[in-house]
């Protein structure tokens, strides 16, 4: 699929998905781009828990209050680890949004979807089981949540704010005196 293709296509898939497993081949391809994504200071910060045995898919679809979970033949879970830079400071937050959106946009360019769940992973009960059900170290903070699969039903991107909402020619402009 050609980039901007992959851009236009890539949407927050929230149904049910297909059977259909995903090839070890797709899932090293999706993992291999996002551990090419840019981290800080080159000092990687992010690492994954790849899902794929439905027992343990079963038992986050049980925690996850949302469609698709247990029915994903995969599981993605980003997890994040903070190092601290030698000038003091920690990127484990932007090399964790920038590896996600490479894998999503993996996801999409092999013909698969996935929803980036993080907000979630907040409620201490969810990411506690979590934690417990894939046996995480207490060193790493878990990030995302991506169930992937094939979509059973066919959606789409959601129209977006246009170009000329959001983008500002070099700088605003002031009207009536504000």
């Amino acid at each position: 699929m050609e980039f901007f293709e992959v851009i236009n296509k890539r949407h927050m898939y929230r149904g049910n998905f297909e059977s259909t497993k995903v090839e070890k081949k797709d899932i090293e391809l999706m993992l291999g781009a996002a551990l090419k994504s840019p981290q800080a200071v080159n000092e990687p910060t992010t690492s994954y828990v790849v899902v794929t045995d439905k027992t343990l898919i079963n038992k986050i679809g049980a925690l996850l209050p949302m469609n698709g979970t247990s029915t994903a033949p995969l599981i993605i879970v980003v997890l994040s680890e903070e190092v601290i830079t030698e000038k003091g400071g920690s990127y484990e937050i932007e090399n964790y949004i920038a590896a996600t959106e490479n894998l999503m946009l993996a996801i999409t360019a092999l013909g698969y979807s996935t929803v980036w769940t993080d907000g979630i992973t907040r409620i201490p009960a969810i990411n506690n089981g979590v934690r417990e059900i894939l046996n995480v170290p207490k060193k790493f903070k878990i990030r995302a949540i991506l169930p992937v699969g094939r979509e059973l039903e066919k959606t789409f991107q959601k129209p977006k704010p246009f170009y000329e909402q959001r983008v500002i020619s070099n700088k605003f402009e002031v009207k009536n005196g504000r």
